[in-house]
């Protein structure tokens, strides 16, 4: 069940930049994984219209946010409604981390419901103004493709010690650091090393616990990073993976397709699974099937 932080519907500053600041070289970083905070607006969208905002699956929105896979993406979120989205975070041409997707504008669309209502201001007027080249603010034609960047941040998927996706959050008139601390069991020093010198006024960014794995090297999913309370679906649809704030946990996919094979070498078990029973020396035995990522011919475990 997804907790969801209920907060109000002012339109937030527009401040901030689509970047965190976070240097990068693209020959040598990788993209990695990310979070936006999104938080709907009075149009009340819909998780089907949310991942076409962002061109991120449904499936995968539904497993970050901890929503069962056979959830209807058709239905409407109240306003104010909070939900992470899983984004792909680049290193951009000129050395600093974000993100971009495209919105084709629909008749009676202007720039500031494009960023604040359809965006939820992630991103702003000038930020889409610049990445599309537009001079004349109040002229955009219906049907036109733009480009939308999104701030986004990896810090190597870590912090402080601890597996970590990092979460853009667009913060709201009369939030406080306090609330930031609980909400995201940050000490001061640590949001501060985050954030240093903000001002609660704008863009900041959030730690959330993660459990990243440790599957084979040559694995498609060997990088896989899935925030605490979060799962994810893998391997082709048929594994899914859930974090319990400190280690993955992978076994079949409850959606997964009839052709997965799931079975470990030279064993009955499925991943997942685990049997004990005794030794000769009168002590325990305990087997178990453990997933290791995938590639495009195998499952590994």
């Amino acid at each position: 069940i997804l907790i969801v932080l209920l907060l109000g519907s002012i339109a937030p500053l527009q401040l901030h930049a689509a970047s965190f600041n976070e240097s990068c070289r693209a020959t040598v970083d990788p993209p990695c994984q990310a979070l936006l905070a999104y938080r709907s607006s009075s149009l009340s969208p819909t998780i089907a219209n949310i991942s076409s905002l962002f061109s991120i699956p449904v499936q995968a929105i539904l497993a970050a946010n901890a929503f069962s896979p056979s959830d209807d993406p058709s239905a409407r979120l109240s306003t104010g409604e909070t939900l992470r989205i899983p984004v792909p975070c680049s290193c951009a041409a000129n050395g600093q981390r974000s993100g971009n997707t495209t919105y084709t504008i629909a008749p009676g669309d202007f720039l500031f419901q494009i960023a604040n209502n359809r965006y939820g201001g992630l991103v702003t007027i000038e930020e889409i103004a610049a990445a599309n080249g537009i001079v004349d603010l109040d002229k955009i034609l219906a049907g036109q493709n733009l480009t939308i960047p999104y701030p986004c941040s990896c810090r190597g998927n870590s912090f402080g010690g601890r597996d970590a996706l990092f979460m853009a959050y667009v913060v709201q008139d009369g939030e406080s650091r306090e609330g930031f601390y609980r909400s995201y069991n940050l000490s001061q020093e640590e949001f501060d090393r985050l954030n240093p010198s903000v001002n609660l006024d704008d863009l900041v960014v959030c730690m959330c616990v993660a459990c990243r794995a440790r599957f084979n090297r040559s694995a498609l999913d060997s990088n896989l990073t899935v925030a605490s309370g979060g799962y994810a679906i893998t391997a082709n649809g048929c594994v899914q993976c859930n974090c319990d704030g400190t280690e993955l946990h992978c076994t079949r996919a409850p959606t997964a397709p009839r052709n997965c094979s799931l079975g470990c070498r030279n064993s009955r078990l499925q991943i997942g699974n685990f049997s004990t029973g005794a030794n000769s020396s009168g002590g325990c035995t305990i087997e178990s099937c453990l997933y290791d990522g995938y590639n495009n011919r195998q499952i590994f475990t």
